[in-house]
């Protein structure tokens, strides 16, 4: 009974996190959508590091961001997971303060 418990605490606890993510995100996106972002997906070539981007578009799942890559401009989908896993980093995010 309490392994139960405990796994309904952290599945609210990480429902919670990626609502707070979500927000977060959507307060940047319609307020400072110039953001930094830092990616690193194991098992992919791409590594990205401090790269300025611009947060174009939120949805419940995903939200889109252009990224400005060596002078060229790339669109890229995001999960709030990558949020949540480290695998994605928006700098931004660390300065925002919650009320």
């Amino acid at each position: 009974m309490k392994n139960q418990r405990d796994s309904k605490a952290t599945e609210n606890n990480v429902v919670t996190r990626l609502t707070c993510f979500r927000a977060q995100i959507t307060y940047l996106c319609k307020n400072h959508p110039n953001v930094h972002i830092d990616l690193s997906i194991a098992k992919s070539r791409k590594k990205l590091v401090n790269v300025p981007a611009v947060i174009t578009s939120v949805y419940p799942n995903i939200f889109f961001a252009t990224l400005d890559e060596d002078g060229i401009k790339r669109n890229y989908t995001f999960q709030y997971a990558d949020l949540l896993t480290g695998n994605l980093i928006v700098r931004e995010l660390d300065n925002l303060v919650e009320a």
